[in-house]
């Protein structure tokens, strides 16, 4: 009886711990919405929000704005973990 128990409680951990290594690396930051949420994230501040957005111009030329707007979030996430 202990023993089936214990199965699941290990299947439950390690199953949480594949959950969480994938952090916002998976995550989908919609395009349409991706400057909004940058500005969200930068909590109001324009200026940041264009100088963010300016980098990721220079590292990818051909892109749009909102994919570059995109990129910043996910570099941003990614700085924070």
């Amino acid at each position: 009886m202990v023993t089936p128990v214990l199965f699941v409680v290990v299947i439950a951990l390690v199953a949480t711990v594949l959950i969480g290594r994938g952090g916002s690396r998976g995550r989908q930051v919609p395009l349409k919405d991706s400057e909004a949420i940058l500005l969200r994230m930068a909590l109001g501040d324009r200026a940041l929000v264009e100088r963010l957005i300016a980098a990721e111009a220079r590292r990818h030329p051909d892109g749009i704005r909102q994919q570059w707007a995109r990129e910043a979030v996910l570099r941003w996430e990614a700085s924070l973990r």
